[in-house]
């Protein structure tokens, strides 16, 4: 990586030289991202769930509702076997809302 690098400042291209400075800027953290087997896809897939979720809700219901949507979806997203639909809805107390 550091080879590259040095070739990346020495291109004379701008984009390649600004990418290359960011990277000295951080290198332990780029060089755990690249050798290491961790990374944040669960945390950041959540987001995006919360995210979707959020956008979805804004203006239509109140933070019961909201609340109930994030459970199902964590719920969705953390069982292994596949769940039947009105199960799901049962356990996180949708069944009065429909």
């Amino acid at each position: 990586m550091d080879r590259w690098i040095a070739s990346a400042r020495d291109s004379g291209l701008a984009p390649l030289i600004r990418f290359a400075a960011g990277l000295l800027d951080d290198l332990d953290a780029v060089h755990a991202a690249v050798t290491l087997p961790y990374n944040s896809g669960v945390a950041e897939g959540r987001i995006t769930d919360l995210k979707m979720i959020k956008r979805q809700m804004a203006g239509r219901a109140g933070i019961q509702l909201l609340r109930k949507r994030v459970i199902l979806v964590a719920h969705s997203r953390r069982s292994h076997q596949p769940v039947p639909d009105d199960d799901l809805w049962a356990i996180n107390g949708y069944e009065n809302l429909v």
